[in-house]
C-alpha cells in the first residue's frame, strides 16, 4: 500500500512535466510559424519581355521591367495602373497554394496547436481531480 501511494505523486510529477514541455514547445512552434508566415511574402508581380526588335533596347526594357518588378514584390512602390504594360500579376494557380500555405502558417495552425493544448490540459485536469 504504501508503495503505491509513492509512485502516485511520481506519476503526477512527470506528467506535469510533460504537460509543461507540451506547452513550452507548443508555443514555440506557434510563434516560429507565426514569424514565418509574417517574414515570408511571395511574388505577386512578374515582369513582361520586351517585344521591341532592337536587341539592347529589348534588354534595358526588360531590365527595367525586373526592377520594377522586384520594387513591387519588396512592397518598395505600390502598383498604377500604368505599370501593365511592365508587370502583370502572377496567375491565380500560382498565387493560390502561397495563400493558402500563408493562411496554414498564420493564424491556422497556431490556433489549432494551443487548442490542442488546452484540450490536453483540460484532460490532465480531469483525470489528476475526479
Amino acid at each position: 500500500m504504501e508503495k503505491m501511494s509513492q509512485d502516485t505523486p511520481s506519476e503526477e510529477f512527470i506528467d506535469r512535466k510533460d504537460l509543461a514541455v507540451l506547452w513550452a514547445v507548443g508555443i514555440l512552434v506557434s510563434l516560429l510559424l507565426s514569424l514565418g508566415a509574417f517574414v515570408w511574402q511571395p511574388d505577386l508581380y512578374e515582369a513582361l519581355q520586351s517585344t521591341s526588335l532592337d536587341e539592347t533596347e529589348a534588354r534595358v526594357e526588360n531590365s527595367q521591367n525586373q526592377l520594377v518588378v522586384d520594387a513591387l514584390n519588396k512592397q518598395q512602390i505600390e502598383y498604377h495602373i500604368s505599370m501593365k504594360t511592365a508587370v502583370k500579376l502572377k496567375p491565380v494557380y500560382i498565387r493560390l497554394p502561397s495563400d493558402l500555405l500563408r493562411l496554414l502558417l498564420f493564424p491556422t495552425a497556431p490556433i489549432v496547436i494551443i487548442g490542442l493544448l488546452i484540450r490536453k490540459s483540460k484532460r490532465f485536469s480531469k483525470q489528476n481531480n475526479p
